[in-house]
């Protein structure tokens, strides 16, 4: 998250519609949609360059990305994704991200 480009925006996107994070005792990215939606949540992991594994509970799948740098660079550079630390109000971008970030959303 450290230079805002086209794949950070499509990212924030989808973590503002469908993430969360843990910043308590581990630092989580944790992100998770309806179980017929997983290409979405795959091509997201691939931005990331993920290697963590998709869990799939019965009607949703979840991804958890336990990586310190990439929490607290996401937190630093754009504040909290919606939830209880956060209002939800959307990242500050320059107006050529933001069809990445609805297209992420």
């Amino acid at each position: 998250f450290d230079e805002p480009t086209a794949a950070v925006a499509c990212v924030l996107g989808y973590i503002w519609a469908c993430g969360s994070i843990k910043t308590k005792h581990r630092h989580v990215l944790r992100l998770s949609c309806p179980r017929d939606e997983l290409a979405g949540l795959k091509h997201i992991k691939s931005l990331l360059g993920s290697k963590h594994l998709i869990q799939t509970y019965e009607n949703r799948n979840v991804l958890e990305i336990c990586n310190s740098r990439l929490v607290e660079s996401l937190i630093r550079q754009f504040g909290h994704p919606p939830g209880r630390k956060s209002d939800g109000e959307p990242p500050e971008l320059s107006d050529g991200l933001v069809p990445a970030f609805a297209q992420g959303h």
